[in-house]
């Protein structure tokens, strides 16, 4: 037993030196749709320069009936330098069925927009607008963006 304990701990360690840091935030719709007039707004504050990749988290209730969610990522460093990232996030495979984890009900889904940039340090803001033609997406629960730091290994 101790044993087994002993090599559970040794993996933990092992990913934690290899997986750099993570920098994540969400935004939960309390009344499960998303408004064309909301727009979450996330910040995040880069101590020191690297490379990252910059992803969007979803989470959708089961019912979600389109294919995708168009998405415009309005990203700023230090509220300048502002870019409009224009995202097309693919919710459903060919066949129909939905991408992502499924959980009961939820439905979990991880796009990664940019694979590698350097982001030297400063405030970051990225705000997501919605563009679908609808004036509000039904069944969307939360939104989020994730920055994970890129280790080099040496």
């Amino acid at each position: 037993m101790k044993k087994i304990l002993y090599l559970i701990i040794i993996a933990f360690a092992v990913i934690s030196c290899n997986s750099g840091n993570s920098l994540s935030d969400y935004h939960e719709f309390s009344d499960l749709l998303w408004h064309k007039t909301e727009k979450p707004k996330f910040e995040f504050n880069i101590k020191k320069e690297g490379h990252y990749s910059i992803n969007i988290d979803l989470r959708l209730i089961y019912g979600y009936t389109f294919r995708n969610i168009k998405i415009n990522m309005n990203a700023s460093k230090d509220a300048t330098n502002k870019k409009v990232i224009p995202i097309n996030f693919k919710v459903r495979n060919e066949d129909d069925s939905f991408k992502g984890e499924i959980m009961g009900d939820f439905i979990d889904l991880h796009e990664t927009i940019i694979t590698d940039t350097i982001l030297p340090a400063g405030k970051y803001t990225f705000e997501l607008d919605q563009t679908m033609d609808n004036k509000t997406l039904p069944f969307v629960m939360e939104v989020g963006v994730v920055l994970n730091e890129k280790t080099t290994e040496n």
